[in-house]
């Protein structure tokens, strides 16, 4: 079988470090650029990349984990959690489940993300109790 080719850049050609990350405030995806990996400056003035109730059914994310593949796309995994969401109005209740029994009684899904460019993405929205079934009372996803 014939091995695919890795279409990623040589690491010289590669010009900085990318880091994503996330705010408690805003619940939003945000991304910094480093020529040296050591100091980082924010893209987008500071301003998220991409709104988490945009995207999220939980109207915010966290925990995201970038990956560049072979074929030279890029891939981005998100927790699908908004940990103030009654605050900002998007619940009547803090959790939707039990805290005491699930923790933080709603992280059960993912956001996974796609780009060729790290400008334009796709996303889907993974439950996992859903994919899953077997795995409806699960805590955290």
């Amino acid at each position: 079988m014939a091995q695919k080719k890795d279409n990623r850049p040589s690491e010289k050609k590669m010009r900085a470090y990318l880091m994503v990350y996330f705010k408690d405030d805003t619940h939003g995806l945000y991304m910094a650029l480093s020529a040296d990996g050591n100091s980082f400056t924010d893209v987008n003035n500071g301003k998220p990349i991409i709104a988490g109730d945009t995207i999220a059914e939980q109207k915010g994310i966290r925990d995201p984990y970038i990956y560049r593949s072979p074929d030279g796309m890029f891939y981005l995994a998100l927790t699908d959690l908004h940990i103030y969401a009654q605050k900002q109005g998007y619940r009547t209740t803090q959790w939707e489940r039990d805290g005491k029994a699930y923790g933080w009684g709603n992280n059960r899904g993912l956001v996974l993300m796609k780009s060729k460019d790290l400008i334009h993405w796709s996303h889907k929205v993974l439950r996992v109790d859903r994919a899953f079934p077997e795995l409806t009372d699960i805590g955290c996803a």
